[in-house]
């Protein structure tokens, strides 16, 4: 009874605020009173201004009262049932809860039906409109509503029986710039994998409810080009890296301190957490695969995570596949991203939805990783294209000393001059079936000229490119292209 009450009032109040609210209603009133303010600044005599000033306080009394009066009402529609039916405090406690919930719901609803969230990548310039950012603060921002939408997942669509597990996850992680997406791309275009997509945005951490509610009202998918610029193609259904999204709500792993991103390892209460958040989007209650068909395995594509390599290290049934790339193109085009998207930062939203999202690669918001920063050169500045090549160094240097975890290192370059070969071997040692020949068509071939590396140190150019072979030379590399002559060309994947 309490939560059909709450329902029907919730109901009743969204609508008559959305209805108060709108052009005709008190943002009409509004618009008024502020043209008449501004007849009267521009009155031409003093009878005039005061006549003008007379009528907008007249209206501005009028507009006061009505405001109260349906605040007043609002008030009364929302506490006349618990007072008039006596409950005690825990159904009060519940009736509140239940007309939050449901009116959030029912706003988002009605919003969504007739206008649709404004996500239209065509116009990256306005990047969101109010509305829009306004439900990826509150979905992203505060800890408790993240916390609350996992929750409200769990027992939306949190299997009951435990043989429905999410083992064999694939994790796809490198510095950013290394080509990481295109291999995301690959792995996805397989019938084995679920990940996170455009469209479980803003609420990642509950996929399926957030379908359940948007159910009907989802724009169709429109290939466009990232905000990146690099010639990347996504759209709704397009896996993305918004895992970190679960890491910043639950662990202190993906928590800024001072300069830089990141701390210890994942905790083995964290972990169990993680491993229910795979089921979730791996294989959720509601999806109608048996059981004993052919499993759906988690993947991610989340660079944060090589904060995380040993813990995530941890579940046998696991595979870190490490991207690298060539340490000069990478920093190149980590330091022209930078440049883009501080020019670029816009009124701060950028910034902000970028922390949400863990996304501190570059920008005006850029923090190298903890690990990085004491094997840096602390005179580098990221405007500088130095820091770049000094930070690769620095973060691939302790990838290396990880030698006792399970890592699969993937050689971006050699996948683009050699597609099939490599993609075979990745999807060899994953022990998947994959149309290689179809894929390898994909890739763009590298450039066969590549411009010298003049504007970086050629002392720390030659650091690098030790640090690059140790990389190939690994045995933990999957793929080693047998040509001597290998290109490095720029893929900014």
């Amino acid at each position: 009874m309490v939560w059909l009450i709450a329902a029907g009032v919730a109901i009743v109040v969204v609508e008559s605020f959305l209805n108060v609210f709108q052009e005709d209603g008190i943002k009409g009133k509004v618009a008024t009173l502020w043209r008449s303010l501004q007849m009267f600044r521009q009155a031409e005599d003093e009878e005039q201004g005061q006549r003008l000033l007379l009528q907008s306080g007249w209206a501005m009394l009028r507009f006061g009262l009505l405001l109260t009066a349906f605040l007043v009402l609002i008030t009364t529609i929302l506490f006349f049932f618990p007072w008039a039916l006596s409950w005690n405090a825990s159904q009060k406690s519940m009736y509140l809860l239940a007309t939050t919930v449901f009116g959030t719901a029912w706003w988002l609803f009605v919003i969504l039906r007739g206008a649709g969230l404004s996500q239209d990548k065509s116009e990256d310039k306005k990047i969101y409109s109010q509305l829009d950012r306004w439900l990826h603060w509150l979905a992203l921002q505060p800890s408790v509503v993240r916390k609350l939408s996992f929750d409200l997942e769990c027992l939306f669509a949190l299997p009951k029986n435990l043989q429905r597990r999410a083992d064999g996850a694939v994790y796809v992680c490198g510095l950013a710039r290394s080509g990481t997406t295109m291999l995301l791309q690959f792995l996805s275009q397989s019938d084995t994998f679920r990940s996170l997509t455009y469209r479980d945005m803003p609420f990642v951490l509950a996929p399926n409810l957030w379908k359940r509610l948007n159910h009907g009202l989802q724009r169709k998918a429109t290939l466009t080009e990232r905000a990146h610029g690099d010639g990347i193609l996504v759209d709704y259904d397009s896996p993305e890296s918004f895992e970190e999204v679960f890491w910043r709500t639950f662990s202190d792993t993906a928590q800024r301190h001072g300069e830089t991103y990141g701390s210890d390892q994942v905790s083995d209460d964290v972990l169990e957490i993680f491993a229910t958040y795979r089921v979730l989007v791996a294989k959720p209650r509601t999806d109608p695969t048996p059981l004993d068909s052919a499993p759906t395995r988690y993947l991610s594509k989340n660079n944060n995570n090589l904060l995380r390599l040993r813990s995530l290290s941890t579940d046998p049934t696991a595979t870190i596949l490490l991207v690298y790339r060539g340490p000069v193109a990478t920093a190149r085009s980590l330091h022209r991203l930078h440049l883009r998207f501080c020019r670029e930062a816009g009124d701060g939203f950028t910034q902000r939805y970028m922390g949400w999202l863990g996304h501190y690669e570059f920008g005006p918001g850029h923090l190298p990783f903890s690990f990085a920063r004491p094997r840096m050169n602390p005179a580098l500045h990221p405007d500088n294209p130095n820091y770049w090549l000094d930070y690769w160094n620095a973060v691939y240097l302790y990838i290396l000393e990880q030698e006792d975890l399970r890592l699969r290192f993937v050689d971006h370059d050699a996948m683009c001059q050699f597609p099939q070969e490599a993609l075979a071997a990745i999807f060899r040692v994953l022990e998947i079936e994959a149309d290689t020949l179809a894929m390898a068509a994909q890739v763009r071939p590298p450039l066969s000229q590549i411009k010298p590396p003049t504007e970086f140190d050629p002392e720390l150019v030659l650091t690098t490119k030790v640090t690059h072979a140790r990389l190939t030379e690994s045995k933990a590399n999957l793929f080693r292209c047998p040509s001597k002559n290998l290109r490095r060309g720029p893929m900014v994947l």
